[in-house]
């Protein structure tokens, strides 16, 4: 916001509403997280076609399909933010992210399996936790 009393002391005043520690992405490197933070990020992008990629094929369909998640991802009018990844098991992670969409908000949480497949790390199934 612009400075408007007498205690703001500069032209600009922020106020910080959120804290998050930075990852270490180097750390997941050669595990699963590799895969579902690329997930994420090509959805931040709305990039539904490269999203699709780091998920099993038989899972490309209905709200996984290639379009339908450009569609969705593309169309936000904040786009997704990813926040962190956790690992929770071997193959489980708690991914944490944001997004507005033109009805709601979303401060979403997520359990993404992801299973190994002729070398290639891929997720199996993503349950939302949060409704969003």
């Amino acid at each position: 916001m612009a400075a408007w009393t007498g205690h703001h002391h500069r032209p600009l005043v922020a106020w910080v509403t959120d804290i998050f520690p930075i990852d270490d992405i180097t750390a997941e490197y050669g595990t699963a997280a590799t895969s579902v933070r690329a997930f994420y990020y090509a959805l931040a992008n709305g990039n539904g076609d490269e999203a699709a990629n780091f998920i099993v094929p038989e899972e490309r369909k209905g709200p996984f399909s290639p379009s339908e998640m450009t569609r969705f991802y593309g169309s936000l009018t904040e786009s997704l933010r990813l926040i962190s990844i956790t690992p929770i098991a071997p193959d489980t992670y708690l991914a944490r992210y944001r997004f507005r969409s033109k009805t709601a908000q979303c401060d979403g949480r997520a359990i993404a399996k992801t299973i190994k497949r002729d070398g290639n790390n891929f997720i199996q199934s993503i349950q939302a936790l949060d409704g969003c």
